[in-house]
């Protein structure tokens, strides 16, 4: 608010139903209350928005209710009631998801505030779990923004927006966010959003390098890859943690798009979860699961080699149930599994694999008149110095794949110290020069493994 003046704004808030709208608002009010300064709060709800407004009456306290017309109105009903509601609010924020609404609040109101959101990587999270920098707030009409933001997220967690069933691996990196966002206190509105600086460091034995987002450059540099497939305590699979985590590209996605894909182990470590979130439909089927455990976790557990994969897998695993993207097969190994599966589930479906060979079995047998298969290739060679650019990976998803780089590094250590190995392996994530997390696996202070 500009210095002198008497009084601040007070903002209505417009809610309809449906998950993707309380989302939406959730964010959306947040960001504007950090913004802009307000005394009262009023969500305008239609019929089918009033167990939203509920919901989010009870993660930001104090918001007064009303409802308004929904879309079984006629237009000028919803925006003669629109009218009398906002005359008594100053700033309406209107939602990415409830267009219909937004539409009729902006010809009912002067001063219009709307919240970008990044999707991509970034789908089914809200604010405080989205960075602050993704979500510029901007305004129509003479809104006041404030010079910094206002602190409004310290007890907002991810159960009391409704985010409690995220996998083990999405919750470390909305965490690690929650993090950054109280760590810097930069606005993001239409006089000033600064993208800050983000770098990871890690040491990891065999592999010790950076990934780091460099915002004069609008790149994502990666230094000390090749060691990345050197030798040592968690040789096996480190350079996998590159399209693990989504730095890296992959080929063939985008002829896929809207195509139903059952993914085997080997696309499932090359990132394929995170393609869940841009919109793909991934189906993993429960050979998938049996391999990461039996294969992978299971040797871990006995003691005969510990690596990267083997120490993740279980991890992998809770995502792929969190998302509710299991597909049934015989609990076996895929290369025998896949082939057992229903031919009525199969298809319409296209299998994506790293196997070439599994491949042009796979194209030879009458099974492909129903599912073809694909292979997978790796976009980018591992160099010792890699730069991602924008348009091979969006700034939004670089921030999101960065911090997950570190959130798997994080959950790998953490199980090593539980098993008594690695010691001195470690890894950093820092914000503007600002240490935001460390990981050490000898630091037995550090909170235990979920």
């Amino acid at each position: 608010m500009v210095k002198g003046m008497p009084r601040r704004d007070s903002l209505a808030v417009l809610l309809a139903g449906g998950e993707v709208n309380l989302f939406s608002s959730i964010s959306s009010t947040l960001r504007s209350l950090e913004e802009i300064e307000v005394d009262r709060v009023k969500v305008l709800h239609t019929p089918s928005g009033k167990r939203n407004a509920e919901k989010l009456t009870g993660i930001i306290p104090s918001i007064e209710m009303a409802e308004v017309p929904g879309d079984e109105a006629s237009l000028s009903k919803r925006l003669s009631e629109l009218k009398r509601h906002l005359s008594e609010s100053d700033v309406v924020v209107i939602s990415p998801a409830g267009a219909s609404l937004s539409s009729v609040a902006s010809k009912a109101s002067s001063k219009v505030v709307h919240v970008t959101f990044p999707f991509g990587f970034w789908n089914g999270l809200v604010y405080p779990f989205v960075p602050r920098f993704l979500q510029r707030v901007t305004g129509i009409g003479d809104v006041k923004f404030r010079d910094k933001v206002d602190d409004v997220i310290e007890n907002i967690d991810l159960e009391k927006v409704g985010l409690n069933n995220l996998g083990p691996i999405r919750r470390e990196v909305a965490q690690l966010v929650k993090k950054l966002n109280a760590t810097l206190h930069y606005t993001c509105n239409d006089l000033n959003c600064k993208k800050p600086s983000l770098k990871v460091t890690f040491d990891l034995g065999s592999a010790i390098g950076s990934v780091e987002v460099v915002t004069e450059r609008d790149v994502t540099r990666i230094t000390g890859a090749p060691m990345l497939k050197g030798r040592g305590v968690l040789a096996r699979g480190q350079d996998s943690l590159l399209w693990l985590s989504g730095l890296l590209p992959l080929d063939l996605m985008k002829s896929l798009k809207g195509k139903p894909i059952i993914a085997d182990t080997s696309f499932v470590l090359l990132g394929a979860l995170n393609w869940v979130y841009k919109g793909f439909t991934i189906r993993v089927p429960r050979c998938v699961i049996y391999e990461l455990i039996h294969k992978f976790e299971e040797r871990a557990k006995r003691g005969d080699k510990v690596d990267l994969i083997s120490l993740i897998a279980h991890d992998v695993v809770e995502e792929v149930k969190s998302l509710k993207i299991e597909y049934p097969s015989p609990p076996d190994l895929c290369d025998k599994a896949i082939m057992q599966i229903d031919p009525l589930l199969m298809d319409g479906n296209v299998l994506v694999t790293e196997d070439k060979n599994f491949c042009k079995i796979w194209n030879l047998l009458p099974l492909r008149k129903l599912m073809n298969a694909e292979p997978l290739e790796r976009k980018r060679e591992v160099r010792s110095l890699i730069e991602i650019r924008d348009d091979e990976v969006g700034f939004a998803d670089r921030v999101y794949a960065t911090l997950q780089f570190y959130a798997l590094i994080k959950r790998a250590l953490l199980k090593m110290r539980e098993i008594g190995e690695g010691a001195g392996l470690r890894a950093e994530v820092d914000v503007e020069g600002r240490k935001l997390d460390e990981i050490d696996s000898r630091d037995s202070n550090s909170s235990p493994v979920n």
